[in-house]
């Protein structure tokens, strides 16, 4: 099964959700993939991580997908709004494209989260929130 999570605050050097449902849906034989935010101004200007690790994002997505064998797609954040990454359209698109068996939508309360919810009927795949 191919499984796509759409997360807008993904950072793969932390134990979140969507990095414990990612690794162990691998190990179960899925295909995983997380489509995210380009940014991680959350955790850089929060304080959780130096402000330089922004630019070495590539890298540690790498090392994720070596490790646990999901794939990282970024997509351009239009801008932040509570603490969130308001992801451009192209994250529809490159979901699509990605032909999920189902999409794993994470932060339902998020603009990204709603956006999805009120494409729900007209998306070509299933799609779960939290």
């Amino acid at each position: 099964m191919r499984i796509v999570h759409v997360d807008d605050n993904f950072m793969p050097t932390i134990g979140f959700q969507t990095n414990f449902l990612a690794k162990y849906a691998v190990q179960h034989g899925h295909e995983v993939i997380i489509v995210a935010s380009d940014s991680i101004k959350y955790w850089t200007d929060s304080g959780f991580f130096p402000k330089e690790m922004e630019r070495d994002l590539p890298k540690y997505d790498e090392e994720f997908r070596q490790k646990y064998g999901a794939r990282i797609i970024r997509v351009k954040s239009h801008r932040r709004f509570l603490n969130r990454e308001v992801l451009t359209g192209d994250v529809f698109r490159v979901v699509r494209e990605l032909k999920p068996d189902v999409a794993l939508v994470h932060y339902c309360d998020a603009l990204t989260g709603v956006r999805f919810a009120m494409k729900a009927k007209r998306l070509p795949y299933p799609f779960v929130s939290d």
